[in-house]
Order: structure tokens, then sequence, then C-alpha cells
């Protein structure tokens, strides 16, 4: 991925368009502003996304980091359609990108953009904010028809996207504070009553504020299992339904249940993998009897995908339980970075 790395540089950046003043702002060298042919990696930690049934980012999500917020949309780990960058500080689109495997195929720079009024109905609902070729894009406020204020925050044509806050427009006070995907509360927000009072805070995903502890279950389409699950368990006699498990994208994961029977052998599945590093948080995984069976070679090397893998990279685990009958017929089973992990002799 090519991105700047962000030094303190600064760069004249004057509007094209401004009718509301005409005034000059400074931005920074952005983090997370592409070109063309750059590839798009986003890394796992500060991800809300649901997980597939292969556990790979898979639907709409929210990236943040520092003062960005990215909004995108996964399919089966990879980044496809439309990403939208902002500068939450500074009140700044950063840019608009369309993505494809990854790949920034068009780019849009929203930095200098002007501001406009628009008006969006012959009843007075309004825009004042960023504008361009007629539509609300970039930071702004939404007026209702009675001048009352809706929405402050970033918006691209009909839609609220990556970070702004909704308000109870009778009262001009806040409703909801924070991430949004397209008007849907996404990442982390505070809901707030008509009095004010703070009715949650914390992660969303789709309008739903999240659970930390999910059982895997292959036959939902609903599961919230994200990157910010805490507690994950495989419930007795979870099937072979993936050609590897990568665990990867959990990375505030603390407690890994696997119950018994599970990821038995099938001929279909005879190349498996199993990936747990790179989860700083793990605190504790319990493997229950007479699972992972009939894998023919337990070993730390990824390079041959006919090998069974077990990986350990984990400086926080505390617990390591693996029961009766697990891993039969594993001729080697190679435990990595367990020394470096505090657990007991």
């Amino acid at each position: 991925m090519k991105r700047s790395s962000c030094p303190e540089i600064y760069s004249e950046v004057t509007s094209k368009s401004q009718k509301i003043g005409e005034n000059k702002r400074e931005y920074p060298v952005f983090c997370y502003k592409y070109s063309t042919g750059d590839f798009v990696n986003l890394p796992a930690k500060n991800l809300f996304t649901s997980l597939n049934n292969s556990l790979k980012p898979d639907g709409n999500g929210i990236f943040f980091e520092n003062n960005y917020v990215i909004q995108m949309s996964w399919k089966n780990g990879v980044i496809n359609g439309e990403m939208i960058v902002v500068d939450k500080k500074l009140h700044c689109l950063i840019g608009i990108y369309s993505i494809l495997n990854n790949t920034v195929l068009k780019t849009f720079d929203g930095t200098a953009l002007g501001d406009d009024i628009l008006d969006l109905s012959d009843r007075g609902t309004r825009w004042e904010g960023k504008v361009h070729n007629g539509e609300a894009c970039g930071w702004g406020s939404l007026y209702n028809e009675h001048g009352q204020l809706e929405y402050t925050g970033f918006r691209f044509g009909t839609k609220n996207v990556c970070y702004g806050t909704l308000y109870h427009s009778d009262l001009a006070t806040p409703s909801y504070d924070g991430m949004l995907h397209n008007n849907v509360r996404y990442g982390i927000g505070r809901l707030l009553a008509r009095d004010g009072s703070l009715i949650y805070e914390g992660y969303w995903l789709n309008n739903v504020g999240l659970k930390t502890s999910m059982v895997y279950n292959a036959q939902s389409k609903t599961h919230l299992i994200t990157p910010f699950t805490e507690e994950l368990t495989f419930p007795r006699e979870t099937a072979y339904l993936f050609e590897d498990i990568d665990l990867h994208w959990l990375f505030q994961l603390k407690h890994l249940h696997v119950e018994q029977n599970c990821f038995l052998f099938s001929p279909t599945r005879s190349l498996f993998s199993l990936s747990i590093q790179q989860l700083g948080a793990l605190q504790s995984i319990r493997i229950e009897s007479n699972s992972f069976h009939k894998i023919h070679t337990a070993t730390i090397s990824s390079l041959d995908r006919s090998l069974f893998s077990f990986f350990l990279e984990l400086p926080s685990l505390e617990e390591l339980y693996v029961g009766a009958s697990c891993f039969l017929e594993c001729e080697q089973l190679t435990l990595n970075g367990i020394l470096h992990s505090p657990l007991a002799p």
C-alpha cells in the first residue's frame, strides 16, 4: 500500500467554488490518501464489519485510526466498491475511491470542495456545507423544513457517511453522535435520549449495539461475529466448513472455546489449516475432546498447504487446554511462541 507516513507538512489548498466566504485553508499531507493503482491494506485493528462463515470480513464496514474514518464494503475478506476517507477533526473529505479487489481504480479528491447552500425540497429542507455537482459532498449541516437542525457531519448525496451527529430536531439536542455507514450506525457511537441521558455507548454494527461474546452458527446469516468479538465458541459438532480457519481478524479475542466433536475428518476437506496468531489479547484456548481428527501432520510451517498447521503467537496466553482424542493421527504438533507466554509450567 502506498500512502503518506503523515509528516507534519502542510500545503495550501484553495477552493474553486466557495460561495459562503472566500477563505483558504491549509490541510496536512493525509494518511490514507490513495492514487490510482494503489493497494489498500487496512489492518484488522479498529475495523468494524461482520465476519462471514469463513471468518473473513464481509459486508459494509468502518475503519478508524486517530482522526481518520474510512467507510468501505467487503466481500469475503477483500475490499470492493466505493470507499470514502475523511478526517473528522479537520472536517475534511479526503477522497472517494472506486476499489476492485483491494486495488484503487478511480479517485476523487475532496479536499478542495467549496461551501454552498442547497435547497433540497420546496418545503425548505436544505443542506449547508460542502457541495459537488449540486449534491452534498463532505462536511456540513442538514436542516428540515422548519429550519431545525437534523444532522451535522459528513454527507455524500443523500446519505450520511463516516461520522456525524444526528439531532432530536425539535429540541436541537443530539440523538446519536458517532460513526455512520450510509445512514446506519456503524463503529463507535453514543445513543442519547431526548432528555440528554445516555442510552448506549459502545460499538455498533447495522444499527445494533455489538455483543462481545458469540457462539458460532454456520446456518445463521445474521450473526455479528466481528473483529471486536472477545469470546468465541465453536459449538459441539461444528463441521469442516472452511478451507482454513484463520482468526487473525479477531484482534480483540480473549477466549476461544472449541466444544466436543468439532472439525472431524472429511474426505472432501483433507487440506486444512488452523491459524491462531497475532492475537495479542488472547488469554485462553480450550479445545474439548474428540476434535480435529485424522489430520496427518501438524506443523508450524504454512508454506505447504497439504499440511495441517497450528500456529500460536500469543503473548497474553494464560491457559491452553486440549482434551482427549484431539489431533488424532497427527505425527507432529508444534506450538510456537508459548515460551514467551505467561503459561504455568
